[in-house]
């Protein structure tokens, strides 16, 4: 078997920078009523939410590891603090994507943005040839991984 203990370092470390940016901003905007209302995990998921896009009750399960109660307890207190909205399929009535709402939409990207800026600042003593293997391998891994997910 191989020896992945740098990528699951690095998978590790990365995941602890994207945690400490919702954190900090967390910390810096919980005056604002909508933030107020989250705490740091619930930040966590919407941040995968964000990333992915809508989605439907099961793949925020698959994505966020929570079963299905807990998919659905936690998106109904979502969308009662109307943080995420329900759409529903006009074509068939059962199929409901959940997004969410514009005005989160912009805290969002602004913990996107400090979080890239943490991982560019972390990556700040390589070289350009470095991050650009680096690229190129974690294209090659996530070519494999979407494969192997389809299986």
């Amino acid at each position: 078997m191989l020896e992945l203990n740098a990528y699951f370092r690095l998978h590790q470390t990365v995941e602890r920078i994207r945690k400490e940016a919702i954190a900090e901003y967390w910390e810096k905007e919980n005056r604002d009523d909508i933030i107020a209302a989250l705490t740091p995990r619930q930040m966590n998921y919407l941040m995968i939410l964000h990333k992915r896009g809508p989605c439907t009750l099961q793949e925020i399960m698959k994505m966020t590891g929570l079963s299905a109660s807990a998919s659905s307890a936690a998106v109904d207190k979502l969308v009662k603090l109307g943080i995420l909205h329900r759409e529903t399929d006009e074509t068939n009535r059962r199929f409901i994507r959940v997004s969410i709402t514009r005005e989160l939409l912009g805290h969002m990207e602004k913990i996107d943005r400090l979080f890239r800026g943490k991982v560019h600042a972390a990556l700040s003593s390589c070289t350009s040839g470095e991050i650009r293997e680096l690229e190129e391998a974690s294209g090659r891994i996530l070519k494999s991984m979407d494969g192997a997910a389809e299986k």
